[in-house]
């Protein structure tokens, strides 16, 4: 069971989906953990749609990398912030690297499909 559907994870511009091998698990595990919904802003990537919402040229939400997509950004509008925290505290300790946004957190796993540190940063 997976609790992002389909369309969460697609690129919005062409529909394709391009997730790192077991990218999808880690963000079910993360869910499961975190204890509430989460709902994803943006996860795949085409060049395209990337290029037009401003992303790094290298970005993990990217479906061309060599690995596929490994990031969302999931939305914390309503979210107070010991629910952010507590959602930060999480992804943090499952070796995401998170980025933290007015109204969203960017998570990505550069260390499992990248070889890259984990990061933590702020929009």
């Amino acid at each position: 069971m997976s609790y992002f559907s389909e369309s969460e994870q697609a690129c919005p511009c062409c529909g394709k989906i391009n997730l790192a091998s077991h990218f999808l698990d880690d963000l079910n595990h993360l869910r499961s953990l975190v204890g509430h919904p989460m709902k994803v802003n943006s996860m795949c990537r085409c060049d395209k749609h990337n290029s037009s919402v401003g992303g790094a040229v290298g970005s993990y939400h990217r479906l061309e990398s060599v690995t596929g997509c490994c990031a969302a950004d999931i939305s914390t509008i309503n979210w107070g912030s010991t629910k952010k925290w507590k959602f930060v505290k999480i992804a943090l300790s499952l070796g995401f690297s998170v980025g933290i946004a007015k109204t969203f957190i960017h998570i990505d796993q550069r260390m499992k499909y990248a070889a890259k540190d984990p990061v933590l940063y702020t929009y």
